[in-house]
């Protein structure tokens, strides 16, 4: 065991290898602490190749109080091939309302965001068609299974990762505070 040299950028929770032989660590990270300040990351296992994964300050806030911040890369998931990072974040829809939790999808080699192809709950999600969070990837990485929240209540939802279907929900609803977890069986037939 050792530790690596991060350059001054603080680990903050989320740390795996990345999909399929472990050639780096993927990361979040602050330089300061501040969840305004956190990114995404990657280092190789030998502590060389740091370095950031697409943009580190973003937009994504979330309002409380008399004050804004922003609580990004929420619950990150790397899809099985070790192309793509999913995660959720508090955010406005379009810069206005109030905020609620929007799915993100993300080149891992480019740090690119990528567009959320499936329509979480079709025409029964007022909240607009990436919204939802916690979102697991199949073990073929076609498919992903996530929680959505169209109301006070929220239900688990299966999509094609393509967009080719939309998404379905499955399940009964659920109160959101008293989620327990959930993914997709090793064969991936099963949430």
């Amino acid at each position: 065991v050792r530790d690596l040299d991060t350059g001054g950028i603080e680990p903050q929770w989320f740390q795996m290898p990345r999909p399929p032989d472990g050639d780096e660590g993927i990361f979040t990270g602050s330089k300061d602490g501040a969840p305004t300040t956190k990114g995404l990351y990657a280092i190789h296992p030998d502590g060389s190749g740091l370095r950031a994964i697409g943009e580190v300050s973003t937009t994504e806030t979330q309002e409380g109080g008399s004050k804004t911040w922003r609580i990004s890369f929420q619950d990150p998931a790397i899809s099985p091939d070790g192309s793509t990072i999913a995660y959720w974040s508090w955010e406005p829809r379009d810069g206005t309302g109030p905020s609620d939790a929007y799915m993100h999808l993300r080149d891992l080699d480019t740090g690119e965001e990528l567009p959320v192809l499936f329509d979480p709950m079709g025409a029964d999600n007022p909240m607009g068609d990436d919204n939802g969070l916690g979102i697991h990837f199949s073990p073929d990485g076609d498919h992903v299974v996530f929680e959505g929240c169209p109301s006070a209540s929220s239900q688990l939802c299966y999509g094609s990762l393509d967009g080719s279907t939309p998404s379905e929900p499955i399940g009964p609803r659920f109160s959101y505070q008293s989620r327990k977890g959930f993914d997709f069986s090793p064969d991936g037939r099963k949430v």
